[in-house]
């Protein structure tokens, strides 16, 4: 008979071998729903915490804490923790991270100088956070992840097998690497980490209020989260101020110059003032 370890394995060996770009969401969300339930570990984020958003700009900051919030209107593309049509709150744990996510698309295109509005977010009350912590890849660079994974693992092993341990230890980390995973030929290289996304902060299943991932743009050193969107809407999360932000990247693997230029010095509804 085979072993727990041994099936999840295989599943793993099969999902990894997949040409994602070559199939429909859903034969690949069936597939996936097919090999195994999917793990998660539970932080809390505690009340006063901040949550960071950026959106590249003119010269000039936007105005409004809507155009720089979530996206009501999504694309019909998939992202890395959101399905096609999918509304959700990208965000980051540091003004500087979440600047540098919203160079990417630019930064690809040779573009090396940017403007960028950063909204500030507090945290009302305690959140239900699950964390990504055992990519081995995420694992080796010098961040927070150690730890979490190592106090995450006397939970995981208590009332499991060897084998069940394990076998739980590498579904965590397949989907761990999906959200660290920079090699994107397509939106549907996402694919992976946009169900287990869509499964685990569904509110309706009331498992987590999002998920902590590192950061690919910030070469796995700084942390996003993404979060459903009622929270923004309910005020849980609440916009606090806003930040103009100038970037420029000499070169792509190293930090960029960072400097802060202006903080805005009010809110009136949806209105930022600067």
């Amino acid at each position: 008979m085979k072993s727990t370890l041994g099936y999840v394995n295989e599943r793993i060996k099969l999902l990894t071998e997949q040409v994602l770009c070559n199939k429909s969401i859903e034969a690949i969300q069936k597939m996936l729903f097919k090999s195994f339930t999917f793990p998660y570990h539970i932080f809390p984020q505690i009340a006063g915490s901040k949550a960071f958003r950026g959106q590249t700009c003119s010269n000039l900051p936007y105005n409004s804490i809507s155009r720089i919030s979530y996206n009501p209107t999504p694309s019909k593309v998939i992202g890395r923790a959101n399905l096609i049509n999918e509304s959700i709150f990208y965000a980051s744990t540091s003004l500087d991270t979440s600047a540098i996510e919203s160079c990417q698309d630019g930064i690809r295109s040779g573009i090396k100088e940017f403007f960028v509005t950063v909204g500030e977010w507090d945290i009302q009350r305690n959140l239900q956070i699950d964390i990504m912590c055992h990519s081995k890849h995420a694992l080796s660079t010098a961040t927070d992840l150690p730890i979490a994974a190592k106090s995450i693992d006397p939970m995981m092993r208590k009332g499991r097998t060897e084998d069940q341990y394990l076998a739980l230890l590498a579904k965590s980390e397949f989907f761990s690497d999906q959200f660290a995973k920079s090699i994107i030929n397509c939106p549907k290289d996402y694919a992976y980490s946009a169900i287990y996304a869509s499964q685990i902060i569904d509110p309706k299943k009331n498992i987590c209020d999002g998920i902590m991932y590192p950061s690919v743009a910030y070469k796995l050193k700084g942390f996003n989260i993404v979060y459903y969107k009622d929270l923004i809407d309910m005020k849980t999360i609440k916009f606090n101020c806003a930040h103009l932000v100038r970037l420029k990247f000499n070169d792509p693997d190293v930090y960029p110059e960072f400097e802060i230029q202006k903080k805005s010095s009010g809110i009136q509804n949806d209105l930022i003032i600067w």
